[in-house]
């Protein structure tokens, strides 16, 4: 992905679900203190964990493109300037 405000609403709304499942996974612990032999708590607790870890793995990929893209914008505007100043050195 080249577009960083698309990667951007990405991060944003994995953030969203982020924030949706730790409070999942708050309850499942909550309930599961209460009755801790409950399947269901366990079921949840898993699923939570999993709908963390799978948004954690977007996340880090999503602002890694983001990095990488201001990484060649600022390259190309390094370069550019150089240019710009090798033009007037060379030019006088």
């Amino acid at each position: 992905m080249r577009n960083p405000e698309t990667a951007i609403a990405t991060c944003l709304s994995r953030l969203e679900s982020l924030i949706q499942s730790v409070g999942r996974l708050q309850k499942a612990h909550i309930s599961r203190d209460s009755d801790p032999s409950s399947e269901r708590s366990f079921r949840e607790i898993r699923l939570a964990k999993a709908a963390i870890e799978a948004d954690y793995e977007v996340l880090k990929s999503k602002l890694n493109e983001v990095r990488a893209v201001l990484g060649d914008d600022e390259q190309r505007a390094k370069s550019h300037r150089r240019q710009v100043l090798m033009e007037k050195v060379f030019t006088r």
